[in-house]
């Protein structure tokens, strides 16, 4: 059992939606980014290497620990555009938009399109006007 931790880690040991995980480690010169479902619970994490000379930029765990979601959705603070929906190419890109009052989905590999990622999208929009932000 996880010590609850208000407004992050629930005593039933979920990271709550209003939290996003980071962790930087030093070592490897990385951060690991969190990713969370359309129910807020965390769902999958990613790792970026900050090193430029990197063979790749995202580490992601093996299958048996997590399959990449392909989203990962925000909670905005202070909701300014109830009626949009922000999709991006990057969770910092969502992260952005969500701090501006704008709810946001990351799109996790957006080289990849899927019909999957689409569909799921679409489903979780309630009504809301989508806004593509991504870049060329």
């Amino acid at each position: 059992m996880v010590p609850a931790l208000p407004g992050f880690i629930g005593s039933d040991g979920w990271v709550r939606s209003n939290a996003w995980v980071w962790v930087f480690s030093s070592k490897h010169n990385t951060t690991a980014r969190s990713a969370f479902d359309p129910s807020g619970f965390l769902s999958y994490v990613q790792a970026r290497y900050l090193d430029p000379s990197a063979t790749s930029k995202y580490g992601n765990p093996i299958r048996r620990l997590g399959t990449n979601p392909g989203l990962a959705w925000t909670r905005t603070p202070t909701v300014r555009y109830p009626d949009q929906l922000i999709v991006c190419e990057g969770v910092l890109d969502a992260l952005t938009a969500a701090t501006a009052g704008l709810p946001a989905v990351a799109v996790l590999g957006a080289t990849y399109p899927s019909v999957r990622i689409a569909q799921t999208i679409a489903d979780h929009t309630a009504d809301r006007r989508i806004l593509i932000a991504f870049r060329r």
